[in-house]
């Protein structure tokens, strides 16, 4: 009886292991929407969240917002002039005054059902295509 009870909490141990690793520090998403020819819609992507110190144009990222999270690939970075609607604007070198960060930037991302800004503290990591 004594060793049935060992295993049931070594195994209960090892699912709440995983299930915090998958929330917390890997997780995969199911791409929702075609963003270019390389990520099309019904891929799955992996990301490692808050491991991400250096976003790049071009890059993967998974974000969140008050709908959900999303995927997006990151078109401009601050200090990009872009023309939207024939009007241009600048991404901003400083995202916004709630977090007061130095070391936090507003970035557009493309979404494949558009364009949007997102703060660098409302990314969830770096993705990377699976399959």
């Amino acid at each position: 009886m004594g060793q049935a009870v060992k295993t049931i909490i070594a195994l209960l141990v090892a699912l709440a292991a995983m299930l915090a690793v998958r929330t917390y520090i890997f997780t995969i998403y199911t791409v929702t929407t075609t963003l270019d020819s390389s990520i099309v819609e019904g891929d799955r992507v992996g990301a490692l969240h808050g491991l991400y110190s250096t976003p790049q144009r071009g890059d993967l990222v998974v974000f969140s917002d008050h709908t959900g999270q999303h995927i997006g690939r990151i078109k401009a970075i601050p200090g990009d002039t872009v023309t939207i609607d024939q009007t241009r604007y600048v991404i901003p070198q400083q995202c916004c005054n709630r977090c007061k960060s130095t070391d936090c930037h507003t970035f557009l991302l493309h979404t494949g059902k558009g364009q949007c800004v997102v703060q660098k503290h409302d990314m969830l990591g770096k993705a990377w295509k699976i399959y």
